[in-house]
């Protein structure tokens, strides 16, 4: 039986005007709908944002034409070279800049002070973040130069204009030369320096390279207390605290201070009396203890701190010395603070001298 021919429909629903071939599909008809709604969306999308960018732009030559001079930390001439407006040369070629650097005061920071209005991070957070970035990624002074730049051009004011003011502010942190001592995985013993590329450990009697306990963070650092005593000394008024506290403690005048090391029944002691009053002598106190990450890390980190006994408490955080720093885990005692004993010792007994004075 041969098979029943039907007249094809499909699609005719346009063909004629009114009639059976009229009656579109429900689906082709939503389809339409979808397609008709999604079009006219984009259209008024696209409508918009060119709205949106033309006010910008209109925004953006109004402001560089109405917006006063001194709001503009950096202007850029014709051979891209760096200008500001409070200060001559900022970066014109480093004979040029240095010779404007060393007549040019040392800006102050405000710790708490935000970047921007928008954002909750402040100034002291940002430079706290781009030391940290240095010291993990070992820049050198030219990259850090071009960081600084680079963070000046998204956010104007937000960092010092160059390496030569950011030191000026950190505390010149860059001529405090930061070593590495490396420790054995297993027992944590020290091995030595980051000078030494075969490193032995006698407890355990392995061999490490160099390369390999880097890579598993198998070290801690330190800083020498000496050379952040002697900058401190010679370039802050620091004497003249310790000396003026000095004398108010050999003469038994406390100020109404209660609760201050000095105050203390051992420090009162005939021995260290006599120590104090011997040129220019000056204790100190060093601790240590752990910190977290976070609330809900269970790694950390242990700072060793030098503080000066002869300070007030307000001025202690100023004159704080960080000698070392171990990482992710609670120290072995003997190894951590190794580098620091022996620094120490060697200061007391060797002592330095600064001008006159000899400490």
């Amino acid at each position: 039986m041969a098979p029943i021919k039907r007249p094809k429909r499909y699609r005719r629903y346009g063909a004629e005007p009114g009639g059976e071939a009229c009656n579109i599909p429900r689906s082709t008809f939503n389809g339409w709908l979808r397609t008709s709604t999604g079009e006219q969306s984009q259209i008024a999308e696209s409508a918009r944002a060119a709205e949106i960018n033309a006010d910008d732009r209109n925004t953006d030559e109004d402001n560089r034409d109405h917006l006063p001079l001194l709001h503009h930390p950096y202007i850029i001439d014709s051979d891209d070279e760096f200008y500001t407006t409070s200060q001559c040369v900022v970066v014109a070629g480093d004979e040029e800049a240095h010779s404007h650097q060393q007549s040019t005061p040392s800006p102050t920071v405000t710790d708490d002070e935000p970047i921007h209005p928008s954002l909750v991070l402040g100034k002291g957070e940002l430079l706290s973040l781009i030391l940290a970035f240095y010291i993990r990624y070992k820049l050198s002074k030219s990259c850090l130069d071009s960081l600084l730049h680079l963070l000046n051009l998204m956010v104007p004011g937000c960092v010092p204009k160059n390496n030569y003011f950011f030191d000026k502010i950190i505390g010149n942190f860059t001529s405090h030369r930061i070593a590495i001592h490396f420790k054995c995985p297993a027992c944590e013993s020290y091995l030595g320096r980051e000078e030494v590329t075969n490193l032995h450990c006698t407890l355990c009697d392995l061999n490490y390279e160099r390369n390999e306990l880097e890579k598993k963070h198998s070290y801690f650092l330190s800083s020498s207390l000496e050379s952040q005593l002697r900058d401190m000394l010679e370039n802050t008024n620091l004497w003249d605290h310790i000396s003026k506290v000095k004398q108010d403690v050999l003469r038994g005048n406390f100020n109404g201070n209660i609760g201050e090391v000095y105050t203390g029944g051992s420090y009162q002691r005939p021995k260290v009396k006599s120590f104090l009053s011997a040129g220019d002598n000056f204790t100190a106190t060093f601790s240590t203890d752990g910190v977290r990450y976070s609330k809900s890390s269970n790694k950390e980190f242990w700072p060793v701190t030098v503080t000066i006994n002869e300070l007030n408490v307000f001025l202690k955080p100023s004159f704080m010395a960080l000698t070392a720093l171990w990482s992710d885990s609670k120290p072995k005692p003997e190894t951590f603070l190794l580098p620091f004993v022996q620094e120490a010792q060697k200061t007391r007994s060797r002592r330095f001298h600064l001008g006159t004075k000899r400490y």
